[in-house]
Protein backbone atom coordinates (compact mmCIF):
# COMPACT_ATOMS: atom_id res chain seq x y z
CA UNK A 1 0.00 0.00 0.00
CA UNK A 2 1.19 3.87 -0.64
CA UNK A 3 1.88 6.07 1.82
CA UNK A 4 -0.90 8.66 2.28
CA UNK A 5 1.17 11.71 1.04
CA UNK A 6 1.08 9.40 -2.32
CA UNK A 7 -2.27 8.68 -1.68
CA UNK A 8 -3.54 12.56 -1.52
CA UNK A 9 -1.24 13.77 -4.79
CA UNK A 10 -4.28 12.93 -7.23
CA UNK A 11 -4.40 15.99 -8.48
CA UNK A 12 -6.14 15.02 -11.50
CA UNK A 13 -9.17 13.26 -9.87
CA UNK A 14 -11.14 16.56 -10.24
CA UNK A 15 -10.75 17.44 -13.51
CA UNK A 16 -14.14 18.11 -15.25
CA UNK A 17 -14.85 16.63 -18.62
CA UNK A 18 -17.29 19.10 -20.61
CA UNK A 19 -20.27 17.30 -19.35
CA UNK A 20 -20.55 18.57 -16.51
CA UNK A 21 -23.84 20.22 -15.47
CA UNK A 22 -22.32 22.88 -12.97
CA UNK A 23 -23.33 26.99 -12.82
CA UNK A 24 -22.41 28.51 -16.03
CA UNK A 25 -19.55 30.89 -14.99
CA UNK A 26 -18.35 28.21 -12.94
CA UNK A 27 -18.17 25.51 -15.71
CA UNK A 28 -16.29 27.60 -17.63
CA UNK A 29 -13.69 27.99 -15.30
CA UNK A 30 -13.54 24.30 -14.51
CA UNK A 31 -13.47 23.53 -18.07
CA UNK A 32 -10.50 25.97 -18.72
CA UNK A 33 -8.91 24.21 -15.63
CA UNK A 34 -9.79 21.00 -16.82
CA UNK A 35 -7.82 21.79 -20.12
CA UNK A 36 -4.90 23.02 -18.61
CA UNK A 37 -4.91 19.42 -16.90
CA UNK A 38 -5.64 17.50 -20.06
CA UNK A 39 -2.50 19.50 -21.17
CA UNK A 40 -0.72 18.75 -18.33
CA UNK A 41 -0.95 15.20 -18.91
CA UNK A 42 -0.47 15.48 -22.47
CA UNK A 43 2.90 16.30 -22.08
CA UNK A 44 3.51 14.03 -19.04
CA UNK A 45 2.80 11.24 -20.96
CA UNK A 46 4.62 12.13 -24.15
CA UNK A 47 7.03 12.47 -22.28
CA UNK A 48 8.00 8.35 -22.30
CA UNK A 49 6.35 7.77 -25.46
CA UNK A 50 8.69 10.44 -27.63
CA UNK A 51 11.13 7.82 -27.59
CA UNK A 52 8.30 5.45 -29.39
CA UNK A 53 6.96 8.43 -31.60
CA UNK A 54 3.77 7.88 -30.16
CA UNK A 55 1.38 10.95 -29.41
CA UNK A 56 -1.68 11.19 -27.49
CA UNK A 57 -4.19 13.66 -27.85
CA UNK A 58 -6.59 15.83 -26.12
CA UNK A 59 -9.65 13.63 -26.93
CA UNK A 60 -7.40 10.56 -25.95
CA UNK A 61 -6.41 12.01 -22.61
CA UNK A 62 -10.14 13.19 -21.74
CA UNK A 63 -11.26 9.59 -22.83
CA UNK A 64 -8.25 8.93 -20.58
CA UNK A 65 -9.74 10.63 -17.35
CA UNK A 66 -13.11 9.81 -17.66
CA UNK A 67 -11.60 5.95 -17.85
CA UNK A 68 -9.77 6.75 -14.71
CA UNK A 69 -12.11 8.64 -12.79
CA UNK A 70 -15.04 5.75 -13.38
CA UNK A 71 -12.79 2.88 -11.37
CA UNK A 72 -11.66 5.63 -8.96
CA UNK A 73 -8.04 5.03 -10.22
CA UNK A 74 -5.37 7.47 -8.30
CA UNK A 75 -3.44 9.81 -11.36
CA UNK A 76 0.05 10.07 -9.48
CA UNK A 77 3.06 7.61 -10.21
CA UNK A 78 0.64 5.44 -11.64
CA UNK A 79 -0.62 7.28 -14.13
CA UNK A 80 1.86 5.60 -16.68
CA UNK A 81 0.50 2.22 -15.53
CA UNK A 82 -3.27 2.99 -16.22
CA UNK A 83 -2.51 4.44 -19.14
CA UNK A 84 -0.96 1.06 -20.31
CA UNK A 85 -4.28 -0.75 -19.34
CA UNK A 86 -6.71 2.10 -20.79
CA UNK A 87 -4.95 0.92 -23.68
CA UNK A 88 -5.28 -2.40 -23.64
CA UNK A 89 -8.93 -2.49 -22.28
CA UNK A 90 -9.44 -0.33 -25.33
CA UNK A 91 -8.05 -2.64 -28.02
CA UNK A 92 -5.74 -0.53 -28.87
CA UNK A 93 -2.36 -2.11 -27.16
CA UNK A 94 0.91 -0.39 -27.23
CA UNK A 95 4.24 -1.84 -28.48
CA UNK A 96 6.25 -3.85 -26.11
CA UNK A 97 9.22 -1.39 -25.66
CA UNK A 98 6.45 1.39 -25.15
CA UNK A 99 4.82 -0.70 -22.76
CA UNK A 100 8.33 -1.33 -20.69
CA UNK A 101 9.03 2.31 -21.19
CA UNK A 102 5.73 2.95 -19.28
CA UNK A 103 6.07 0.92 -16.38
CA UNK A 104 9.82 1.81 -15.94
CA UNK A 105 8.82 5.37 -15.85
CA UNK A 106 6.06 4.73 -13.65
CA UNK A 107 8.66 2.99 -11.23
CA UNK A 108 10.49 5.52 -11.49
CA UNK A 109 8.01 8.24 -9.97
CA UNK A 110 7.04 6.30 -7.54
CA UNK A 111 10.32 7.13 -5.86
CA UNK A 112 9.44 11.03 -5.86
CA UNK A 113 5.58 10.56 -5.12
CA UNK A 114 6.06 7.87 -1.67
CA UNK A 115 7.31 9.04 1.38
CA UNK A 116 7.17 6.14 3.15
CA UNK A 117 10.08 3.61 4.67
CA UNK A 118 9.86 1.60 1.54
CA UNK A 119 13.07 2.04 -0.71
CA UNK A 120 11.57 -0.22 -3.25
CA UNK A 121 9.47 -0.34 -5.90
CA UNK A 122 8.22 -3.66 -7.94
CA UNK A 123 6.09 -3.58 -10.79
CA UNK A 124 4.29 -6.40 -12.13
CA UNK A 125 1.89 -6.55 -15.34
CA UNK A 126 -0.32 -9.01 -17.45
CA UNK A 127 0.26 -6.56 -19.97
CA UNK A 128 4.07 -7.76 -20.42
CA UNK A 129 3.97 -11.10 -18.64
CA UNK A 130 7.87 -12.24 -17.28
CA UNK A 131 9.09 -9.04 -16.63
CA UNK A 132 9.46 -6.80 -13.57
CA UNK A 133 9.78 -3.19 -13.38
CA UNK A 134 12.11 -1.93 -10.62
CA UNK A 135 12.71 1.27 -8.72
CA UNK A 136 15.32 2.05 -6.06
CA UNK A 137 14.99 5.13 -4.22
CA UNK A 138 18.24 7.26 -3.68
CA UNK A 139 19.80 7.63 -0.30
CA UNK A 140 20.67 11.11 -1.10
CA UNK A 141 19.71 13.86 -2.98
CA UNK A 142 22.92 13.81 -4.85
CA UNK A 143 22.49 9.97 -5.59
CA UNK A 144 20.52 8.86 -8.97
CA UNK A 145 17.92 6.44 -8.39
CA UNK A 146 17.96 3.24 -9.89
CA UNK A 147 16.03 1.93 -12.71
CA UNK A 148 15.81 -1.85 -13.54
CA UNK A 149 13.50 -4.49 -16.51
CA UNK A 150 14.25 -7.53 -15.49
CA UNK A 151 12.92 -10.73 -17.29
CA UNK A 152 11.51 -12.83 -14.65
CA UNK A 153 9.12 -15.00 -13.26
CA UNK A 154 6.96 -13.82 -10.00
CA UNK A 155 9.06 -14.13 -6.57
CA UNK A 156 6.85 -15.02 -3.95
CA UNK A 157 9.47 -13.98 -1.54
CA UNK A 158 9.54 -10.57 -2.36
CA UNK A 159 5.94 -10.39 -1.15
CA UNK A 160 7.21 -10.78 2.54
CA UNK A 161 9.92 -8.25 2.56
CA UNK A 162 8.80 -5.20 4.15
CA UNK A 163 11.28 -2.70 2.53
CA UNK A 164 9.71 -3.05 -1.03
CA UNK A 165 6.29 -1.86 -2.64
CA UNK A 166 4.49 -4.06 -4.72
CA UNK A 167 1.88 -3.23 -7.56
CA UNK A 168 0.17 -5.11 -10.13
CA UNK A 169 -1.18 -3.85 -12.98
Amino acid sequence: MTSSYAEHRNCYRYVITCDSNIHKLLKNKSVSLSKLMIHNIMNVLNNPLNRSHYNVSFDEVEKFIRWTNKRNYQLDWRIFAYFCLFKSQNKNILGIETLKDLFVFSASQWTYFDKSHKNKIIIYSNLLFGFKFIAIKSESASQPRKLYIKESKMDVLEFQDKEKEIAFF
